[in-house]
């Protein structure tokens, strides 16, 4: 399967996908230099891409892929920055770049990372605007199905960070059985 990794920082998602075998990343966007500087080195791609650009999510919807992987900016929304969430526009409002590509391009899967916060954040609040955005309901109802939600509680994962990280995972799950995952509602 064909992966796209935004505000992929230094990969790190796309290489657990990629050691889990048969996906290739085909395209990569992040906007930190260092991390580019770091991604460029481990896989030979140049990710200096901005999500937020039109030109970049024109670029995506001619982009044939499967797997959407973003690891969208935690800042506002963790429990150590300052919590501006949405009220953020640097950082806060980068999920609603990545929701539009989703709405865009509508792939098969999604796979979206963020910090433990992100569902309690401002009362749950900003979690049921993610569930709710614009976009993600019928991005949800067309082609991915039920958002789950995933911890380092989890027994089946074994994630090497000892914070908690929330990860969404959309997909169609017609004929799919999964287990170990907890499902949150907003």
């Amino acid at each position: 399967m064909k992966t796209i990794d935004l505000c992929c920082g230094i990969g790190g998602i796309r290489r657990g996908f990629e050691l889990a075998g048969d996906f290739e990343n085909v395209l990569s966007a992040e906007k930190d230099e260092y991390a580019c500087r770091t991604y460029q080195h481990l896989f030979g791609d140049d990710p200096r891409h901005d999500v937020t650009d039109e030109t970049f999510k024109e670029l995506v919807t001619r982009t044939e892929y499967d797997v959407l992987l973003a690891g969208f900016p935690c800042q506002a929304f963790s429990k150590i920055g300052l919590r501006k969430g949405f009220r953020d526009v640097t950082k806060g409002t980068i999920f609603f770049d990545i929701a539009e590509i989703i709405d865009r391009t509508m792939p098969k899967v999604v796979f979206l990372e963020n910090v433990e916060n992100l569902v309690s954040h401002d009362k749950g609040q900003t979690f049921k605007i993610i569930v709710n955005t614009q976009s993600m309901p019928e991005a949800i109802s067309r082609c991915m199905g039920k958002i789950h939600i995933v911890d380092k509680s989890d027994t089946l994962l074994l994630v090497p960070c000892r914070t908690v990280r929330v990860i969404i995972i959309n997909w169609n799950l017609s004929g799919v059985i999964c287990h170990g995952y907890r499902q949150l509602t907003a």
